[in-house]
């Protein structure tokens, strides 16, 4: 599991606020607060679901001797490829219609 520096380390790099991380990990702000903070470890569920936001997002930790985070892959390409998805939809719908109308 992360550590709350990773996690701050993570937000950075993503150029994410606390309230972000919150949305995007489906927790309370609160709980992203006493985590990076050190009050608190969150519960389990709650700390893999900060964790698997910040990965999806293209965060990797490293938990060797040095933990660490790097940036994997640019924030927004999972996003590009659910747009050109939803581009695709458009398009066949688009020339269903078409084909629709010809009959």
């Amino acid at each position: 599991m992360i550590t709350p520096a990773q996690s701050r380390g993570a937000r950075g790099i993503l150029d994410w606020t606390q309230d972000r991380l919150a949305t995007e990990a489906s927790v309370s702000l609160s709980t992203v607060k006493d985590f990076e903070a050190g009050r608190r470890t969150p519960i389990g569920n709650n700390l893999a679901a900060i964790q698997r936001a910040l990965e999806s997002a293209g965060v990797e930790f490293t938990n060797g001797d040095k933990p660490g985070v790097q940036l994997v892959r640019e924030p927004g390409i999972a996003r590009k490829a659910t747009s050109s998805k939803k581009a695709a939809a458009k398009t066949e719908s688009a020339r269903k219609r078409a084909k629709r109308k010809g009959d």
